[in-house]
């Protein structure tokens, strides 16, 4: 018997999360996004709604190590140390 509920609840899973994918909701929850390197790109918009407000995605993330010279100048670091560290391979960017 426990296999049963087992089972019918992931029936259940399955058929919602089907339902979702299917679903008006799930169109105007996704929002096509455009990525420097890596193209045209889909993501999950704000599950809040407020009328007059539109919310939307702000941007891509940044690539790998992007703020890395800015963070750590920020916590003391000078540009020959971030060089330093760059030389040496403990830093990078990901465009590198």
């Amino acid at each position: 018997m426990l296999n049963f509920v087992r089972f019918a609840r992931r029936m259940l899973l399955v058929g919602t999360t089907n339902d979702w994918f299917a679903s008006k909701a799930r169109r105007e929850s996704l929002e096509n996004g455009e990525h420097p390197t890596l193209g045209t790109y889909q993501t999950v918009t704000s599950p809040i709604k407020m009328d007059g407000t539109p919310l939307s995605a702000r941007g891509p993330s940044p690539a790998l190590g992007a703020h890395t010279d800015a963070v750590l100048g920020e916590v003391g670091f000078s540009d020959a140390e971030l060089r330093a560290l760059r030389e040496a391979n403990v830093v990078g960017r990901y465009d590198e």
